[in-house]
């Protein structure tokens, strides 16, 4: 069906025309009786009297006989805003205003109009040809008499001719349609006028300037303008007029008269002469008539501004009246009293208006526009609160206000007039929903929703936007009320498509399927409003098994036998109806959600859809849409999702709700159910490692989160304690938990995780509990025994040892023959050196590491674990430090393992060190040395400064060394002895007493052997002596001083 544009409706009915005028001069601001915009009653007249006898006819008489019945009555219409002013045939202007009234029994605003005042033009009883109004400067001009005048608006208040002198001998006139809505940089509007023989431009806007004349032999009788292009018509031809090139092109010929005999008028003695008709289609593109009163066929011409025919041609089976222009369409009224709505694109009718018995049409314009109430709107788009199946009626929304405030969309704003004798109507834009409704009433929905769809390609092709004003609620009713009748009818793709398109409330479509809708909450469930006639379709259409019923029973009854209701055909054709029902709305709300979740995500209807969405699917072997929708964020109802997943037994997919929702006890508590197989699922696959991850990253730190750890990682701890220690170590709130608690159960496992939880503590967290480090030390010797269980690590470990001997006695011989030797390490780094050669090193090391580290552990408890292991030399060297049991240390480092230098390590470091795990080559090979002196500066800038030594560990280092240095002596071997010995005197002589080495040194050893370190000893004893004197001086100096002042 094509979409019909136009619909007539009344504005101004029953016009009183006044015979007789006012005293001359006089504006009469009289006011009518306030009538409805759609009265027909009849008002008292104004005035009575007689008009005078009207002047002798002339050209524009007889130009003016198809148009003119020669009785008093409305010859001129124009409106803005809300104004609307009439010209009559006796020369006055009448000024009327729409304004709004509020009924006192109605929401809904009335309209009505009021005669605000009637203007005499003080030109006698002449016809008023034409109005124009420019609003951009706030002017009226009224072409009455051949005479121009002007006017200020909205009032219509005469402009004194010494501001504005009135324009004489004038026979049309025109303003640019360029410059329609706008006005030019000087604040001015262009005004062409024509003369007998001479076309004037002005530019009018606090006054009116005349700006430029050309000639015009023939002069003419009607024109409009484009820019610099004039269209015009004399008596013989239609022209076009550049005016800025002061040109002239001559197009077809004008109307002329008609042979033959012709009815007599006074005021057409030589008989009738179409007048020519204009009209501007856009840019410099005029439409020109070409026929004559009784021909046959009357064609219009699309020309250009160089007169070029273009498009097609428009056809009429008679001359027009009037013509006008409101893009895309041209409307023509007919001597046949018919309006025509032909297409700009296709020259095509796309419409025809007829006229009521009565009516006398004097003329058609286009005017700036005024608004006017459309009736058809009011019954449709009327709002009502919907509410659902087995529910109260609800009333908690303000739906007067809602219609109330919609009702001021029902104002449709027109600029097209057709002006009768005593009456004005408006070609209003016809509401699509008064054409599509009614076709939805005769069950020609298809036809409908062509309408709608064909209504919204228009808008979008003017660049348009359905997202708000009246033709949304247009659309919406639509849409909406077919996709209920194409529901009606079992179509359910089609419905839900239409139902989506209408931006009905999903809520409405899920109560149609009552499993899908919230049992629990009710108070999640929307308010919804619907358009009075959808709701009346929503009320009678029932559940969704209802509409399957009725469809099955229209089509089949009573065909089937023994009835619809018990025959197999029809009870599968109803489970297949009810299925296709349920694939559909599970697309729907797809769809839907995806909107939603844009523009309204947590809302009470996002609620209802992703519940419906829950239960849909739930059901369903294919759980792709059911775990997508738990996965992901969502706005399910928990207490009907459960009830659903878990009649559906989808415990998985329920658990994965709860943790959407933050209930991650719920979580828990369902899986670990089902990896105990209280309940069965598939799809938990991997248990262990998701509850081990949701308790370590989901939970969160707060106090709330303890009790539900300590429940589930003990949980875990039976299944698997690496992975249960983790939880107590990870977990955002590992802080919270009591650590003692925890180590005294995880006895209970074994020494590995215990030990894995004591190195956090001890190592992570930073624990200076000394529980915690004796504990973590005995675990760790607990790992070496244990190992040492066996045999191979035991000869692996014995092989070692003498590999490490033979190293140091290699290197003893060369750096005593002063051949050169890789640098000496101790006995600990060659550990580290070789942890690929055996676990049992790694394991080892790792205890050295923690020994000779911390300083909280017990000694003596440690010690305890270690005494029945002979080969732990080092372990019990570093513990013997601890308990300040040197010589046993020092022995076995010197002794036992030859590891020098990790005796010397232990004299420097008071006991505290025998070495580290990496190696001074290791250092440098990792970091090496920069040749730059800005690198060199960065890395002294880096060096820690030495702590100041006290005079006990002063004193402690002194015994060290001195102990250290008995032992070298004691050394079987001559050689080694003496390298031993002298290396360390010449490295830590500074702390030895000279006297005391003195007495130790054997006789028989040369003065050179040891002169490197007497040199050191007696600069130190006369660094020392000079410095006694010195100080004794400053003292003996500052005595005197000190005792004068006490």
């Amino acid at each position: 069906m094509t979409f019909v544009p136009y619909t007539l409706q009344t504005i101004l009915n029953d016009v009183s025309i006044d015979p007789v005028s006012p005293p001359s001069g006089a504006v009469s601001p009289t006011t009518s009786t306030p009538r409805t915009l759609f009265s027909r009653q009849r008002t008292s007249p104004i005035t009575d009297q007689k008009s005078p006898p009207s002047s002798p006819p002339g050209v524009g008489s007889r130009f003016r006989s198809l148009t003119s019945t020669g009785k008093q009555g409305i010859e001129a219409v124009e409106a803005w805003d809300n104004n609307l002013y009439v010209g009559t045939s006796d020369g006055f202007i009448l000024h009327y205003i729409i304004e709004e009234q509020q009924a006192e029994n109605s929401n809904e605003p009335q309209y009505i109009s009021r005669l605000e005042g009637k203007i005499n033009l003080e030109l006698g009883r002449k016809v008023v040809e034409k109005i124009m109004v420019l609003p951009q400067v706030s002017k009226a001009i009224v072409l009455c008499d051949s005479t121009l005048s002007f006017y200020t608006l909205p009032f219509f208040d005469p402009i004194p001719v010494s501001i504005i002198p009135h324009i004489k001998g004038v026979s049309c006139f025109c303003h640019d349609f360029a410059e329609e809505g706008r006005i030019g940089e000087d604040g001015t509007i262009k005004l062409c006028v024509i003369k007998r023989r001479v076309i004037q431009l002005y530019k009018i806007g606090e006054l009116v300037q005349l700006k430029k004349e050309l000639p015009l032999p023939n002069g003419a009788i009607t024109v409009a303008r484009h820019g610099h292009s004039l269209c015009l018509a004399d008596t013989q031809q239609y022209k076009l007029v550049n005016v800025q090139l002061n040109s002239a092109t001559s197009l077809i010929p004008t109307p002329q008269s008609v042979s033959g005999p012709q009815p007599a008028s006074p005021q057409s003695p030589g008989g009738f002469i179409p007048k020519p008709l204009i009209a501007v289609i856009g840019d410099s593109e005029f439409l020109v008539v070409s026929g004559n009163v009784n021909s046959q066929t009357t064609i219009g011409i699309f020309v250009n501004s160089v007169g070029d025919a273009i498009r097609g041609t428009l056809q009429w089976g008679s001359y027009p009246r009037a013509i006008t222009v409101q893009f895309p369409y041209i409307i023509s009224l007919l001597r046949n009293r018919t309006i025509e709505v032909h297409n700009i694109h296709d020259q095509q009718c796309v419409q025809t208006l007829e006229l009521q018995p009565g009516i006398e049409p004097r003329g058609l314009c286009m005017g700036h526009g005024i608004k006017v109430w459309a009736e058809g709107l009011t019954t449709r788009l009327r709002q009502f609160q919907w509410t659902p199946h087995d529910m109260e009626p609800l009333d908690n929304i303000d739906c007067d206000f809602i219609n109330q405030q919609l009702s001021r969309s029902y104002i449709v704003p027109t600029r097209l007039l057709l002006y009768n004798k005593d009456s004005i109507m408006g070609l209003l834009v016809t509401p699509m929903i008064v054409q599509a409704d009614a076709l939805l009433d005769t069950n020609q929905v298809e036809a409908g929703v062509s309408l709608a769809n064909q209504a919204l390609q228009n808008l979008s092709a003017q660049g348009g936007s359905r997202g708000g004003g009246r033709i949304r609620h247009e659309l919406d009713y639509v849409y909406q009320k077919a996709g209920f009748l194409f529901l009606g009818e079992t179509l359910f793709d089609d419905a839900f498509s239409l139902l989506s398109q209408g931006n009905v409330n999903p809520t409405v479509i899920i109560d149609l399927f009552k499993d899908l809708t919230i049992q629990k909450d009710k108070g999640c469930i929307p308010d919804v409003v619907l358009y009075e006639g959808v709701k009346k379709i929503v009320d009678n259409i029932g559940r969704i098994e209802d509409i399957v019923a009725r469809n099955i029973e229209k089509n089949y009854s009573p065909h089937i036998q023994p009835d619809v209701e018990t025959a197999s055909a029809t009870v599968e054709l109803r489970r297949v109806l009810l299925l296709n029902a349920r694939e559909a709305v599970q697309k729907y709300l797809l769809r839907e959600r995806a909107k939603y979740n844009r523009d309204a995500k947590g809302s009470k209807t996002c609620k209802c859809i992703d519940t419906a969405l829950l239960k849909v699917s739930a059901t369903k072997e294919d759980t792709t849409l059911l775990f997508d929708l738990v996965i992901n964020p969502n706005d399910c109802c928990i207490e009907d999702g459960v009830d659903a997943l878990m009649n559906a037994q989808r415990y998985y997919a329920l658990s994965l709700l709860y943790k959407t929702k933050g209930m991650f006890s719920d979580v828990l508590d369902m899986w670990t159910r089902i990896y105990d197989q209280e309940l069965k699922d598939p799809n938990f696959t991997d248990g262990l490692k998701q509850i081990r991850d949701l308790l370590i990253t989901d939970l969160d730190a707060s106090e709330a989160s303890v009790p539900i750890i300590e429940k589930y990682g003990w949980w875990l701890m039976d299944h698997s304690a690496s992975d249960g220690v983790r939880v107590f170590m990870e977990a955002k709130a590992a802080d919270s938990l009591n650590s003692d608690k925890i180590l005294g159960r995880l006895d209970t496992y074994g020494n590995a995780p215990a030990q894995t939880y004591l190195e956090y503590l001890v190592q992570g967290k930073g624990s200076g509990s000394s529980e915690h480090h004796t504990r973590l030390a005995c675990s760790y010797a607990q790992d070496v025994q244990s190992a040492m269980e066996d045999p191979k690590n035991v000869e692996v470990f014995k092989k070692m040892v003498h590999n490490y001997k033979e190293l140091v006695a290699e290197s003893e011989r060369r750096m005593a023959a002063s051949t050169g030797s890789q640098p000496q390490i101790t006995f600990m780094a060659y550990m580290a050196q070789h942890t690929s050669i055996s676990k049992f090193v790694q394991l080892r090391l790792r205890l050295l590491k923690l020994l000779q580290r911390s300083r909280q552990f017990d000694p003596n408890t440690v010690l305890e674990h270690l005494k029945s292991s002979e080969q732990l030399q080092l372990e019990r060297a570093i513990l013997y430090g601890k308990l300040h049991k040197h010589e046993e240390a020092l022995q076995i480092l010197t002794l036992e393992l030859n590891d020098f230098v990790g005796a010397e390590l232990y004299c420097v470091t008071g006991g505290h060190s025998i070495g580290s795990a990496t190696t001074n080559n290791e250092k440098e090979v990792s970091k090496p040395p920069s040749s730059s002196r800005k690198a060199k500066r960065r890395m002294e800038k880096e060096l820690p400064s030495l702590p100041v030594m006290t005079a006990e560990e002063t004193q402690e280092r002194r015994e060290l060394c001195l102990l250290l240095l008995k032992m070298y002596l004691n050394i079987s071997d001559q050689d080694l002895r003496q390298y031993r010995s002298v290396h360390l005197l010449n490295t830590q002589g500074l702390y030895l007493d000279l006297a005391e080495v003195l007495e130790l040194l054997p006789d028989e050893w040369p003065v050179n052997v040891v002169e490197r370190y007497l040199l050191q000893a007696f600069r130190k004893a006369t660094h020392e002596k000079l410095q006694a004197k010195i100080v004794l001086g400053l003292s003996r100096g500052l005595l005197p001083a000190v005792q004068a002042t006490r």
